[in-house]
């Protein structure tokens, strides 16, 4: 008889697999079309490598759970998770940034991407091996009860490295609501700017509305992490009961909110497919070159648009000269 916990896991690998697909379909779209789509955009390139560690991340909850014996797919599984997680997140934080800059200051806050990469990447590399130290490993010790795999012991029978397993996994929970806490911040000082400029500044800058539309379209990107991420963080961090004094029900809701998790990939797809024409474009070309589906005049029609709507979306801002001006 199928376990409340395995119905669960199925759902997450079924979920993951759907998220893994289409943000890896946004990075597809991207590498071939990067000089069209990306170049030159900073906040887009944010969007590429966020789509990037999201399809890392679902990948690594499409393993589903494991135990002792599966110890490398384990292993594998939760190094995959845990950074590609802290790396999205770190990603996701420098575009509501650098959305924050551009609407307050008309300028980037972080604009050098190589400062970026070597910062970021410095930071997680760090963290991916330090806890090494400590005795830590990635994989799971449990032989009966699968778990989602993330940081563990070496040693079962030592107490000072089950307490060193706890604190980098409270770490890694720590870093996801700290993240979470800036995207709410930082997006409700945007929206008080926005729309109350003239309470907050003294040099009140004139927001065209094209520029609003663009800016909300990005910011919607962070937003979709908080959804995803906040109830899965928060009942770890605050409502889960101690460690050795876990029910299959805490187990059951445990593993049942991070069905959610891996679902930023999805919205992030969706947002981006959603406001990029030309990417939805370049997707339906490709499919008539594969012969997946027929030509039409209506597609032919849509790539040689040139509507101020389009304007507006994501990929397009290479071709309106006002957000270019200001965003670069």
């Amino acid at each position: 008889m199928t376990t409340s916990n395995e119905v669960v896991e199925i759902i997450t690998i079924v979920v993951s697999v759907i998220s893994m697909l289409f943000s890896l379909s946004v990075v597809v779209i991207l590498v071939l079309h990067y000089r069209k789509l990306v170049s030159g955009k900073l906040l887009i390139h944010n969007v590429f490598i966020i789509a990037i560690c999201d399809t890392l991340v679902s990948f690594s909850y499409s393993l589903g759970y494991h135990i002792k014996s599966q110890h490398d797919i384990c292993a594998l599984q939760g190094f995959i998770t845990t950074n590609a997680e802290r790396a999205s997140w770190m990603w996701t934080d420098i575009l509501i940034m650098n959305i924050y800059g551009v609407i307050v200051y008309q300028d980037y806050i972080i604009k050098n991407k190589v400062i970026l990469h070597i910062t970021i990447w410095t930071i997680i590399t760090v963290l991916a091996f330090v806890p090494l130290a400590d005795g830590v490993v990635y994989g799971t010790n449990s032989t009966t009860m699968p778990i989602r795999c993330g940081n563990s012991f070496s040693s079962s029978d030592t107490d000072t490295l089950q307490n060193a397993a706890r604190h980098w996994g409270s770490l890694q929970n720590y870093m996801c609501l700290c993240s979470l806490v800036l995207i709410v911040v930082i997006t409700t000082r945007i929206f008080i700017f926005i729309y109350y400029p003239s309470q907050h500044s003294d040099n009140v800058v004139n927001l065209q509305s094209d520029k609003i539309r663009y800016l909300k379209t990005v910011l919607l990107y962070p937003i979709a992490m908080f959804v995803c991420w906040f109830p899965s963080q928060f009942y770890y961090t605050c409502l889960a009961p101690p460690e050795g004094e876990n029910t299959d029900r805490s187990f059951f809701i445990g593993n049942l909110l991070h069905v959610i998790c891996p679902l930023y990939g999805l919205f992030l797809s969706l947002i981006y497919y959603t406001e990029t024409d030309k990417a939805r474009t370049l997707w339906t070309n490709i499919f008539i070159k594969l012969k997946l589906i027929r030509n039409s005049k209506e597609v032919e029609l849509r790539e040689s648009s040139q509507t101020i709507d389009s304007d507006i979306h994501i990929c397009d801002v290479v071709e309106n000269t006002l957000i270019n001006r200001i965003l670069e």
